[in-house]
């Protein structure tokens, strides 16, 4: 069945106002002509189906509704899972037949207070097919759609097979050049338009359902008009971010740090570093921040994020090793189109990408899927370095399609979320180790950091711990930072790159992207294995053989547990030493496990037990669905 998506335009109309003449004169008062009177225009799916993913979009003309406050209310039905109750544009998925209600209080930048009731009856559908997610963007700001696997309408249950023949058609507004490069059957990317007021652009999707019917979905993106920004934001001066930016909000409104979380971290309308007396390190306030205190400090694009954000940071960190840790940082910004996560020395925030925080395929849903940028970068080289973290021989954390539905637990963030949070804190401690924060000086965080430069913890490892291997330094600015690649380095074979990399006091190759990743990949690989169990897969590989799969993807070197081969762990310890003085790195190093070598000649794929070779290659049991080896490829961070 063709999904229906109809749009309801409703207006309030004043009434005519007339007057009476006066006293005994026969003077007749003219007609006084009515002022047309503002009112708020919901449009989107309002006879939706059993199943389907629907939006409403509100908007009011004249109004940039990027500035408005605005509030949607479920006022009768089934309860829903509502994740941009704050947004322009309210979408949800519809999974059980009935009466729907809802409200929406829209108050304008001046002030001025809007509200409009939608209601509808849902129908039924046989066969649905979803884009996720519709939604509202900034101009300018990168935008992401994508399909969802089949499912039945009725039963929720996922159908065998997939969608095929995918066709993306754009239906309104300002054209759209779709990214080629990363646009695919179940994807599509591009970036918003510049308009002049907020715009609705709308792509009419259709797919062949693998029951061989044609099914069809409208999509519906608000763009949103914004002000003209004079002169350049401290973020694109230090070429941090160019492109516009999401629109975020402070976890706790009350927070004294609240205007300094809008204007300071995440904006294209901070022209100069923002004071200490804004915005200053929350170990400059707090020697050991509770878990509320550091949530004034935390600021989001969608509440959701900074929830789970929270429910992680008591339940999933027994040592206290984060709340420590983020007292070197000024604030935790959580974004859907942040990707990779990283740190900015400039503000002293930390930047992380919420696909390592969504519990729900809803939360998920509003996550920008556009790959990171750097996953072009090193092409033809002859060899890959692939990573891993694992635990109990298998992989520590599961694959998530983005084509099906997952929930997930606080817990099953560990691996990626704690891995993420080790690595991004040891780059604010390298920059404001624990031991300088009561002396921290400067006029704002950015000036302190000037201050600090030639004495962070980089500079030292550097200088007591130096990698030597020249050749693994010139590639890591070609895989990392876009460096143009050499001839010579791209008749480099596997075994090469082993010899390389294995005779250098490296943990990954990632640590030759900088000084300071060196730090945040010794530190983060430690701190994985000692407090969860979960040790880091290295190794060097051959390239996929398209004509003979069983010389895909071989082992040239490899090891698990690199943070304690000799040549690496005095570096890991001295990096150690210096963001924990406080703990014994003697004890903490003596328990970890010993590092191991994989068998060269066996794929990378199979093996994940020691005990076991590529003749019985081990099914990874952590694994949601089959995963592809692009993930132990990937940077999550920089």
């Amino acid at each position: 069945m063709i999904k229906s998506k109809r749009i309801l335009l409703a207006s309030l109309i004043a009434g005519l106002m007339s007057g009476c003449g006066g006293g005994g004169g026969s003077t007749t008062t003219p007609t006084t002509t009515p002022t047309p009177t503002k009112t708020v225009v919901v449009a989107g799916d309002l006879t939706p189906a059993v199943g389907q993913s629907v939006s409403l979009i509100a908007t009011i003309d004249g109004e940039r509704s990027d500035a408005a406050d605005i509030s949607w209310t479920q006022t009768s039905g089934e309860p829903l899972s509502l994740v941009a109750k704050n947004s322009a544009v309210l979408a949800f998925d519809i999974l059980k037949a009935g009466d729907y209600g809802f409200k929406v209080d829209f108050t304008t930048k001046s002030g001025k207070k809007y509200s409009k009731d939608v209601n509808f009856t849902t129908t039924t559908a046989t066969n649905i097919l979803n884009v996720r997610r519709d939604f509202a963007s900034r101009e300018g700001n990168k935008v992401s759609f994508k399909l969802s696997n089949p499912v039945d309408p009725v039963t929720g249950n996922v159908v065998t097979g997939t969608f095929t023949n995918v066709t993306w058609a754009q239906a309104s507004g300002p054209t759209i050049i779709l990214d080629a490069k990363n646009t695919n059957t179940y994807t599509a990317i591009f970036k918003a338009p510049v308009v002049d007021k907020d715009t609705v652009i709308t792509f009419d999707v259709s797919a062949l359902h693998p029951n061989g019917t044609t099914v069809t979905d409208k999509v519906n993106l608000l763009v949103q008009d914004m002000p003209a920004i004079s002169g350049s934001s401290v973020l694109s001066q230090y070429n941090v971010i160019k492109t516009q930016i999401a629109k975020i909000a402070p976890f706790n409104l009350d927070s004294k740090y609240s205007d300094g979380l809008k204007h300071c971290v995440y904006s294209h309308t901070f022209n100069v570093p923002c004071s200490m007396n804004k915005l200053n390190l929350i170990g400059q306030d707090f020697t050991l921040p509770t878990v509320d205190q550091i949530m004034d400090r935390v600021v989001t694009s969608h509440p959701w994020m900074a929830e789970n954000f929270r429910k992680f940071l008591i339940e999933e960190d027994p040592h206290g090793d984060f709340k420590k840790l983020l007292r070197s940082v000024s604030a935790i910004v959580i974004s859907f189109d942040i990707r990779p996560s990283f740190y900015w020395a400039g503000t002293s925030a930390i930047y992380l990408d919420a696909e390592d925080l969504w519990l729900t395929p809803e939360q998920r849903d509003v996550i920008d899927v556009a790959p990171d940028y750097r996953s072009a970068f090193g092409k033809e080289l002859n060899y890959l370095m692939p990573w891993r973290y694992v635990k109990d021989d298998d992989y520590a954390s599961s694959h998530y399609s983005k084509k099906s539905r997952f929930t997930r637990t606080i817990k099953d963030l560990v691996p990626d979320l704690g891995s993420l949070l080790y690595h991004e804190l040891a780059h604010a401690n390298d920059t404001f180790p624990s031991s300088t924060l009561s002396s921290v000086t400067g006029t704002s965080v950015y000036n302190a950091f000037q201050l600090r430069k030639g004495n962070t913890i980089a500079d030292k490892l550097t200088t007591a711990h130096p990698k030597t291997s020249t050749e693994m330094m010139a590639l890591g600015q070609v895989n990392f930072r876009g460096a143009t690649i050499t001839d010579a380095q791209k008749a480099y074979t596997p075994d090469d790159v082993a010899n390389f990399f294995s005779h250098d006091n490296a943990p990954t190759e990632y640590a030759y992207s900088s000084i300071q990743e060196d730090v945040a990949t010794l530190f983060d690989a430690a701190m994985m294995s000692a407090r969860y169990g979960i040790e880091r897969d290295e190794a060097v590989i051959s390239l996929k053989d398209a004509d003979d799969s069983s010389k895909s993807y071989i082992i040239s070197w490899g090891q698990r547990g690199r943070v304690t081969d000799p040549v690496v762990m005095p570096r890991s310890k001295f990096v150690f030493d210096l963001i924990f003085p406080e703990l014994d790195s003697d004890t903490f190093y003596g328990a970890l496990p010993a590092v191991r070598a994989f068998t060269v000649g066996d794929d990378w794929i199979s093996v994940l037990e020691f005990e076991k070779t590529s003749s019985a290659p081990q099914k990874a049991r952590g694994t949601t669905t089959q995963r592809p080896i692009e993930l132990d490829l990937i940077r999550r961070y920089k």
